[in-house]
């Protein structure tokens, strides 16, 4: 290649319109789904029970109960995302009153 020479170039966007409309720029995007099962109902439930009871309100001890074992069970892959899911759950169930 000839040093003394520059090599042309050009970008070509397609669909530059869906990037620059109002839906797009600006935004996140955050991709997210909505898990609907007995099992979590279940175990929301058995926590919401135990809301008077500040010292049952704890991570660990919401793990030994029947309802969590069952969910972890059903969602074996997402058992990574339970802690958040129930400090989450903690959160609204103390802030609520």
């Amino acid at each position: 290649q000839n040093l003394g020479q520059r090599t042309k170039r050009i970008l070509l966007c397609d669909e530059v319109d869906v990037f620059f409309s109002e839906d797009f720029y600006g935004n996140s995007y955050t991709p997210s789904t909505i898990l609907q099962h007995d099992v979590i109902t279940e175990f929301i439930g058995d926590v919401w029970k135990r809301r008077d009871n500040k010292s049952s309100l704890r991570i660990d001890r919401l793990k030994q109960l029947e309802s969590y074992r069952r969910l972890e069970s059903s969602f074996p892959r997402l058992h990574t995302m339970f802690d958040d899911f129930i400090a989450s759950l903690l959160i609204d169930l103390i802030s609520w009153e």
